[in-house]
C-alpha cells in the first residue's frame, strides 16, 4: 500500500494525492495546489510525504506559488 500526502508547515494534512495499491514500476502524480476539499491553498511551503507500507520513504519541501 502506498500513500502520497501533502502537509502544511504546521504538520496538518491538507491533501491526499494517492492512496492505494500500485503495481511495480514508475508512477507520477500531479498536485493542483488544492486541498482535499478542492479549495485552492495559499502560497507557501508544503511537505510531501511518501508512505510505502508502514515506512515513510521521503519527505520533500515544496514551495507553492498561486
Amino acid at each position: 500500500m502506498i500513500g502520497l500526502s501533502v502537509y502544511n508547515v504546521k504538520g496538518q494534512l491538507v491533501a491526499t494525492l494517492d492512496d492505494g495499491f500500485k503495481g511495480s514500476g514508475q508512477h507520477s502524480v500531479i498536485w493542483d495546489g488544492k486541498d482535499s476539499k478542492a479549495r485552492i491553498l495559499p502560497s507557501g511551503v508544503y511537505l510531501i510525504r511518501l508512505k510505502l507500507g508502514e515506512r515513510f520513504i521521503t519527505s520533500k519541501k515544496v514551495t507553492l506559488w498561486q
